[in-house]
């Protein structure tokens, strides 16, 4: 008798699997789009093959919960157990894939529709199309302005003579115009490959020859400083060390000395802007920006004390946050966009976000600073502050080398330091000169605990001078435009990194508010010639021995504020003794700490 055979209509509803000859379930054959999504949910699923569902991760919930099924694999589990591990499952997915995806295209069209620092106002447009438009030297100059060029360098192996530095240095000059260009170069204890390096950059140097001067439009030296003549501290253990800032600040006025050298051409020349470049890599355009393009009136004339431009160690991380101050003398928060704090009224931060060219700040130096001369020539505008650097009152009246009071070399015909004072012990008294009308140079702070960049001070002294002389309609600017870096690489990443750095806000205020940056300074609002008390460490010494205090330590001061109290910090910092020493090697002394 034959088997009874029987019939059912087909199922309307799509067969969601089939079986194979052994009974598992697979999903039915599908086009190029499904099976992709078939094997990425494998793929992040293969970890857990134990427990491992054919179900495909978006639908399965969806299936069971609509059509309580059991699992088709040939062995139960809980339907709850299965959605909690599908759950997990699309967490994971998200995190890994969707989460990244969208954070990209938001920086994406961020980058795209609304870039950070990457459209400047229309006159850098025109003059980077006249410098590249033509070959003729000067042509990045339209108003044939005098500049002089200052860089002190540590040039190990000529990599920067004979580098990015040296050509962009060169293109510079060409730009600007030989004949409206003094060059100064000065480096300290160069090497064999520096000395050679220099050597071959000196002979490229194209700034015209006056007749009857012997070092032309340019300048490049290369010595051995006498360390040993230059002011010492004296630390806790009685052992006398130099402040590498001291030093930091020698060097660059050594770069400044053909300002006054009568033998020099730049003595008898006046000057109109003062450009110092580090050891960066910089586009020259850039540059020719910096001293003609920042902060211009409607007659196109630039209006400023100093204007920074911005550097940056890597494609991200703003670097010279040791001399960068706030609008109001704060330290920058997090070294990334926007840089400045919210603390205050947060004026700098809110000419970032404006993407202003000229950033109101109190310092600044990013690599490359463009400064108006009149500071620092001896023929320009003279000022008494009404302060002028301490004098060390050792029987009457050597004084130190700070605040407006150059640092020279004998053989340029200058005054050169004390050689008789080889430190500068702090606990000696001292005594306020006056009447100071010499240019402004760099300088260090006096203080043995207390650290303030050079670059800071510099600064600090000239927003000082302009308050005394009521130039205040202009003032110190960050020029965020203009962007330089330590490494070719890092600079032309900076084209892109910069597009999308808007997205950094949130995340530079709540890394700052979490580390309550801006660290506190408690000379900030210190102005220049006013009395203020200062915990200041003093040493032991033959006055306060014969006095019956023979304790080193912090003490209370009543004092006059020098300018630029904001810059500092209760650090220090010295020179590296030994083999080291050409190198600059900074070591950092443990600072006693100030019992309250």
């Amino acid at each position: 008798m034959s088997p009874k055979v029987e019939y059912k209509l087909a199922s309307s509803q799509p067969q969601l699997f089939t079986e194979d000859h052994c009974g598992r379930s697979f999903p039915p054959t599908q086009a190029w789009p499904g099976r992709l999504s078939s094997n990425a949910s494998r793929w992040f699923t293969a970890w857990s093959r134990a427990g491992a569902t054919p179900y495909n991760l978006l639908s399965d919930v969806d299936d069971m919960d609509t059509h309580n099924q059991e699992p088709a694999h040939g062995w139960s589990k809980p339907a709850f157990r299965i959605r909690r591990r599908v759950r997990f499952r699309r967490c994971v997915w998200m995190t890994i894939v969707a989460l990244p995806t969208l954070v990209i295209l938001v920086i994406i069209l961020i980058a795209t529709l609304h870039p950070s620092y990457s459209h400047p106002p229309h006159h850098y447009h025109v003059l980077r199309g006249r410098a590249l438009g033509s070959t003729q030297p000067g042509r990045a100059n339209p108003r044939h302005e005098k500049i002089f060029i200052a860089s002190s360098i540590y040039d190990k192996q000529g990599r920067l003579a004979a580098g990015a530095w040296g050509k962009g240095v060169l293109a510079l000059v060409d730009l600007l115009g030989p004949d409206n260009v003094f060059l100064s170069v000065f480096e300290d204890d160069p090497d064999t490959l520096a000395t050679a390096a220099l050597q071959h950059f000196t002979k490229q140097i194209k700034c015209m020859e006056i007749p009857g001067v012997h070092m032309g439009n340019s300048s490049v030296l290369a010595e051995h400083i006498d360390r040993g003549s230059l002011p010492h501290v004296k630390l806790p253990n009685g052992e006398k060390r130099l402040k590498r800032i001291e030093f930091l600040a020698h060097v660059r006025n050594r770069a400044l000395a053909p300002l006054d050298d009568p033998t020099s051409s730049a003595y008898s020349t006046h000057f109109d802007k003062l450009l110092y470049i580090n050891d960066v890599v910089f586009d020259p355009i850039d540059a020719a920006n910096l001293l003609f393009s920042t902060n211009v009136d409607k007659s196109g004339k630039t209006q400023y004390h100093a204007a920074c431009a911005a550097d940056f160690i890597n494609p991200f991380k703003y670097y010279d946050t040791f001399a960068t101050r706030d609008h109001e003398g704060n330290r920058i928060g997090v070294p990334v966009y926007p840089w400045f704090s919210g603390r205050g009224r947060a004026e700098s931060r809110k000419d970032v976000f404006d993407q202003k060219d000229a950033v109101r700040v109190r310092s600044c130096w990013g690599g490359m600073v463009a400064f108006n001369a009149r500071w620092f020539q001896p023929d320009g505008l003279h000022v008494d502050l009404g302060v002028a650097d301490l004098v060390v009152d050792h029987n009457a009246t050597t004084p130190s080398s700070a605040v407006l009071i150059p640092i020279g070399a004998g053989s340029l015909g200058l005054t050169p330091p004390a050689t008789s004072l080889p430190e500068r012990d702090i606990s000696l008294n001292r005594h306020l000169a006056s009447n100071v009308t010499l240019p402004i140079r760099f300088r260090a702070s006096t203080d043995t605990f207390w650290d303030a960049s050079e670059c800071c001070l510099i600064h600090a002294d000239i927003g000082a001078a302009s308050n005394h002389t009521g130039l205040t309609a202009t003032g110190i600017y960050l020029n965020p435009y203009i962007r330089v870096a330590y490494s070719s690489r890092t600079l032309a990443f900076l084209h892109i990194t910069r597009r999308f750095e808007r997205v950094y806000t949130p995340f530079h205020k709540l890394i700052g508010w979490s580390l309550n940056l801006p660290t506190r300074n408690p000379r900030r609002m210190q102005e220049a010639g006013k009395s203020y008390e200062d915990m200041v460490w003093e040493n032991n010494d033959p006055e306060s021995m014969h006095a019956g205090d023979v304790s080193a330590g912090y003490k209370n001061k009543t004092r006059v504020a020098l300018p630029g109290g904001f810059c500092g910090s209760r650090k220090l910092s010295v020179l590296g003794e030994g083999p080291e020493m050409r190198k600059w090697y900074n070591e950092v002394i443990e600072t006693p700490t100030v019992e309250r």
